[in-house]
């Protein structure tokens, strides 16, 4: 009877945990964020929270119409730009504080792109995040959206 208790409970840990477990250095962990335009332009760079010396603080969003398209890649440790992780499981996402002033659109051709539409002239915030799994790796912090 023991050696049948003991088959079910290692059967059930080994076929009841789907979840992956992840070590230390299976996350994306960079130290900042880039966001360009579609001329390449990097109009807002983000390292260790502080905004980079003439880098933008705040994004802006076009009243009424969609802007272009904003391409994000990262910074590792030492400031160099990285791409963002290719990898299905990971999941570019963000979270619009006051949707009624902006919304932010996920572009459905690339994983690593949105655009930015103002809704009523004010300001909001928005949180970005790099999920992976069922957790966040990452999150940028609110970074604020005027709309003109």
């Amino acid at each position: 009877m023991r050696i049948i208790f003991i088959l079910i409970v290692v059967l059930s840990f080994l076929n009841g945990c789907e979840e992956h477990v992840h070590g230390p250095n299976e996350h994306f962990q960079p130290e900042g964020w880039v966001f360009s335009d579609e001329s390449g332009n990097k109009f807002m760079q983000i390292f260790k929270g502080q905004f980079r010396e003439g880098s933008n603080t705040e994004f802006i969003a076009p009243f009424n119409e969609l802007s272009e398209l904003i391409s994000v890649k990262f910074l590792d440790e030492h400031g160099d730009e990285i791409e963002a992780p290719d990898e299905a499981d990971y999941i570019f996402d963000r979270l619009v504080s006051d949707s009624s002033v902006a919304e932010v659109y996920l572009d459905s051709e690339s994983k690593w792109k949105f655009q930015l539409k103002g809704k009523r002239r004010d300001t909001s915030s928005v949180q970005f995040f790099v999920n992976h799994g069922e957790h966040t790796d990452v999150h940028s912090g609110l970074l604020k959206i005027r709309v003109e």
